[in-house]
């Protein structure tokens, strides 16, 4: 494609829609262990995240998105650690990464994993302990939340 073409579908884009977002989740438990997910078709463990629905704010997309994806409430208000562009397969132009350090009705086994039938697998993992298999945003993520500092994206 043109240089010509690709700007002026960039600027189109731009002006005939409104920019997308999407949330994930960094939830952290009382031994600095993270929340991964892994749907039934999925082939990386990834936090969990959804889009933000038109007129939701995005500390109730979080809160929405762990009840569906993860079978967790959040005990309180996530706290926004960064805003990312998404990755272009995710069909959002931007992602928040909130961290949610309280919540209920999650229980892993001492092993790490347990199974969740339709759901997939739900796991905890420490930053230098995650599966071969977490999907390499995630793991960047997850580095970012432990150091406490966001990783800027490149220009």
């Amino acid at each position: 494609m043109s240089r010509a073409v690709s700007l002026f579908l960039q600027r189109y884009w731009r002006f005939s829609r409104g920019l997308t977002l999407a949330v994930e989740a960094a939830v952290i438990d009382g031994e600095g262990r993270f929340l991964l997910i892994r749907g039934p078709r999925e082939r990386f463990w990834r936090l969990p995240g959804g889009p933000v629905e038109k007129g939701e704010a995005a500390g109730d997309a979080v809160a929405r998105v762990l009840r569906t994806r993860a079978a967790i409430e959040p005990g309180g208000a996530a706290e926004l650690f960064a805003v990312y562009r998404a990755p272009p397969h995710t069909g959002s132009d931007h992602v928040a990464l909130m961290v949610v350090r309280a919540w209920s009705a999650w229980t892993p086994n001492r092993h790490g994993a347990r199974s969740r039938s339709a759901l997939g697998e739900i796991g905890s993992f420490g930053p230098g302990e995650l599966p071969r298999d977490t999907d390499p945003v995630a793991a960047a993520r997850i580095s970012d939340v432990a150091r406490g500092t966001p990783t800027p994206d490149e220009a």
